[in-house]
């Protein structure tokens, strides 16, 4: 079976696909809605919060309700990877407000991080991470041309863990089990995500999705 293709979608392009639905963030978000999606979402409990703060601001000028806010983001977390964060890998990048989403991406394992800031992450790399606006990733996406995936470590994350190694004096695999043994904790405490996809609907997801205005989006949210 093809491994799917891991993603982070920055808040941006979650606002730009509840806005219009002629913009690429909409469709690629449909696309990575679909049954047989060859793409997966990733999320933290801090990415989820930043979800709905953003949501539901826009949202308030879009004209949705709190419910429609709500059934949008329960079926995002019904289909996500609920990804716990234990590592801090902060300064790396220029804006200290984007360095949460390269740590969910490195974190996850991710391949693409879409969002419009892409010169803001700049550094991300050297992790094995791509960084794409959403049209590029769309467009991708319908061609069928993304690039081999690669699953091995890369090289910047294995210097880290040897490094963390050296300076506690701990051999490798004691490092990987003290981190499998702190995600097993985390995993079982953190249920926000886990609720909300307790409630995850497609079809209220896609009936949301169809009354988003049919508007021009921004500039940088077109296809052309």
């Amino acid at each position: 079976m093809r491994r799917l293709l891991q993603v982070i979608l920055d808040t941006s392009v979650i606002v730009a696909a509840i806005r219009s639905k002629r913009g690429a963030a909409y469709r690629l978000l449909l696309q990575l809605a679909a049954v047989d999606a060859r793409w997966q979402i990733n999320l933290s409990t801090a990415f989820v919060l930043e979800y709905e703060a953003k949501a539901r601001e826009h949202g308030a000028k879009f004209g949705y309700t709190d419910e429609q806010i709500d059934n949008f983001l329960d079926f995002i977390c019904s289909i996500a990877n609920e990804v716990p964060v234990h590592f801090r890998w902060r300064p790396l990048l220029r804006d200290a407000d984007d360095e949460f989403v390269l740590e969910l991406a490195i974190a996850a394992g991710a391949d693409y991080i879409v969002t419009f800031n892409v010169r803001n992450f700049v550094g991300a790399e050297t992790f094995g991470i791509k960084v794409a606006c959403a049209a590029r990733i769309f467009t991708s996406f319908r061609r069928n041309k993304m690039s081999e995936i690669q699953t091995q470590i890369p090289d910047a994350i294995y210097k880290q863990i040897i490094a963390f190694a050296e300076r506690e004096k701990l051999s490798l695999e004691q490092v990987v089990s003290l981190a499998l043994a702190h995600s097993l904790g985390t995993w079982t405490a953190e249920s926000l995500i886990a609720e909300r996809a307790k409630h995850g609907s497609r079809k209220k997801f896609l009936e949301f999705m169809s009354q988003v205005p049919d508007i021009e989006p921004d500039e940088h949210d077109r296809l052309s």
